[in-house]
């Protein structure tokens, strides 16, 4: 059972920064007490500084099930309320010392239908969530969110800092243009280029003159999969855009090919909800 969510959101001293429409709305960052977590949060703050959104930090906190009594938590708290206030203190501290207003939220229950319910609820347009290092299991909550979200999902590994100098982009069963121009731009930040996959003898979308853009063409749909998978693993490639059709181009293991980006990618991956 989840409890409704409830906001404890704040205000800096700070002025919050004027917001400049663009394609993601606001954005909603999960944090906790971990290492990719909260890197991705400070990684966040800094698109926020430069694409000009404004951004939400959630942190969810666990019910407690045992003997409330014996715990010394009262009834209806979740287990771990003051470290989940403690997080959002931390995080709106760095917001106030970047300059930029934050909401925060905290949440109890499931940390996946948590924020799920936040973002089909509350009108946001992006959630940010941090992977670690090494192998991602099919049950983590960013997978979990990505998989279900209705609205875009950046997952941001862990050390990477995001920059937008070569994005690469394609999609599978979907119309490309979204994907693409979110690459481009987020490319226009840095003059950086974009490298779209595209699947031959399908009509794309038409290529502006700015960033550089390179098309490479494939026979198929796996192909494309493929050469998005190789771009994601080097290091030349800042960020993946992808979007593809509900239930595409599964592979044995029943996982779409945006999860399995999501696993193999040494970049971030951010995913296009067309």
């Amino acid at each position: 059972m989840i409890d409704p969510l409830r906001d404890i959101s704040r205000q800096p001293p700070a002025p919050a920064i004027e917001t400049v429409p663009v394609a993601m709305g606001k954005a909603l960052v999960a944090i906790k007490d971990s290492a990719p977590a909260l890197h991705a949060f400070t990684q966040t703050l800094e698109m926020s500084r430069r694409l000009r959104f404004p951004v939400a930090a959630v942190t969810v906190a666990p019910i407690y099930e045992g003997d409330l009594g014996l715990s010394g938590i009262g009834s209806g708290h979740p287990a771990e309320d003051e470290p989940a206030r403690l997080v959002l203190d931390g995080a709106l501290d760095m917001a106030v010392a970047e300059g930029l207003g934050l909401e925060t939220f905290r949440a109890t229950g499931l940390a996946h239908l948590s924020i799920l319910e936040m973002v089909r609820g509350v009108g946001f347009g992006l959630v940010v969530l941090g992977r670690g290092r090494g192998w991602t299991s099919p049950f983590n909550v960013a997978v979990r969110v990505a998989r279900q979200s209705p609205v875009d999902v950046l997952v941001i590994p862990q050390g990477w800092s995001v920059r937008f100098n070569h994005l690469v982009c394609g999609a599978i069963g979907v119309p490309p243009d979204p994907v693409l121009d979110t690459a481009i731009h987020l490319a226009s930040l840095d003059d950086g280029r974009v490298t779209f996959f595209t699947l031959a003898g399908k009509p794309g979308p038409e290529l502006p003159p700015a960033p550089r853009v390179k098309v490479e063409t494939v026979r198929t749909p796996r192909e494309l999969y493929l050469g998005l998978r190789a771009a994601a693993r080097q290091e030349a490639t800042d960020m993946v855009v992808f979007a593809e059709a509900p239930g595409g181009l599964q592979s044995r293991w029943g996982l779409p090919p945006s999860i399995r980006l999501l696993r193999a990618a040494r970049c971030p991956l951010w995913i296009v909800k067309v």
